[in-house]
């Protein structure tokens, strides 16, 4: 057998089946929707983080999605610690600007690689967008981890879990059935 044959035969197959994409199309909208009514019901400082965060991180493939929730919430911690730390640090404006500045060009300059870049960014977005006590710093701090946590869990369950109940189901209800005829 041809080395391109057997490589062909291990890829998993394109999503293309039209019920496959409509239950991931509804799985991602369902993340997303939860997220944010959570975080609504909460009154978390930025209710549509958490929904953002589960779109952001939901693929098809649970072993992409399980990286990318890791991935992208060890980012946003470590951009909301940097964050605090500068913020600790009373950095000055015009240096606020300058690493603002070097921040969104970094997130542009590398947007498509696998880098979390924009996730670590928006550790640094918290400090730019003005918050003018270490009490406000603190509540934004909270809510940003927060709602990352959410928005990947929310991924990982709706995007992992929930399908493979879906799959056990549809193979529980086969089995009752019988073998078709």
């Amino acid at each position: 057998m041809a080395r391109s044959q057997r490589r062909a035969e291990q890829a998993p197959p394109p999503i293309s089946d039209p019920s496959t994409v409509r239950t991931y199309a509804l799985l991602f909208a369902t993340a997303a929707a939860v997220g944010i009514a959570v975080a609504y019901s909460l009154d978390l400082s930025h209710p549509a983080w958490a929904g953002a965060a589960a779109v952001f991180i939901m693929r098809p493939d649970p072993d992409l999605l399980t990286s990318r929730a890791i991935g992208r919430v060890c980012a946003t911690v470590a951009g909301v610690l940097l964050a605090a730390l500068l913020y600790r640090h009373g950095v000055g404006e015009v240096a606020v600007a300058v690493i603002g500045m070097c921040t969104v060009t970094a997130m542009v300059a590398i947007r498509t690689s696998r880098w979390y870049v924009s996730a670590a960014g928006s550790g640094l977005v918290l400090l730019i967008s003005g918050v003018s006590s270490t009490q406000e710093f603190q509540h934004a701090f909270g809510d940003r981890i927060f709602e990352t946590l959410l928005g990947a869990a929310l991924a990982l369950f709706v995007g992992v879990v929930v399908p493979r109940l879906l799959k056990a189901h549809g193979d529980t209800n086969r089995t009752r059935a019988g073998p078709s005829s």
